[in-house]
């Protein structure tokens, strides 16, 4: 009996593991978009390659944009925030026919930025935002104040 019992639950076990690690229908299309952004990331931010960064926008960012435009901006963030040394994926939301990409970014001159990329569903990039975010700093008056009421 005791036999039978273990092998229900195995096969239980079994049949509930496939359902929640089966891959959902957003799977490959997330897969797809993720790639574009971070192949965009790394041309755009790390090798400093506008011309390849703005092949990989959609048409219409193309005709928004020029080359000389993106050219501009990629140096504006150069200067700004120096190249993109390492990035973590944080998060993915579903924007109806568009996806948001967001990253954690540590760039040379700031140490934390939030880096959001807006894909299409064939992983082109459609708009991308950096945002630097301030760390708080304690000033050294507040420390001093700690130091004394230690004592």
């Amino acid at each position: 009996m005791k036999k039978y019992i273990l092998a229900l639950c195995l096969a239980c076990l079994v049949a509930m593991s496939a359902n929640v690690f089966a891959a959902t229908p957003e799977a490959e299309t997330m897969s797809v978009e993720q790639q574009g952004a971070q192949k965009w990331m790394e041309t755009m931010l790390v090798k400093a390659d506008y011309k390849t960064a703005y092949s990989q926008l959609d048409a219409e960012r193309q005709k928004a944009l020029t080359e000389k435009t993106v050219k501009e901006k990629q140096e504006a963030i150069l200067k700004n925030l120096g190249k993109l040394q390492k990035y973590q994926f944080n998060a993915w939301i579903r924007l109806g026919k568009y996806d948001r990409f967001v990253y954690v970014t540590q760039f040379e001159k700031h140490p934390l930025v939030q880096c959001d990329v807006i894909t299409n569903q064939k992983g082109q990039i459609v708009d991308f935002s950096l945002s630097p975010i301030e760390q708080q700093k304690q000033d050294a008056a507040n420390d001093k104040d700690k130091k004394k009421n230690k004592k």
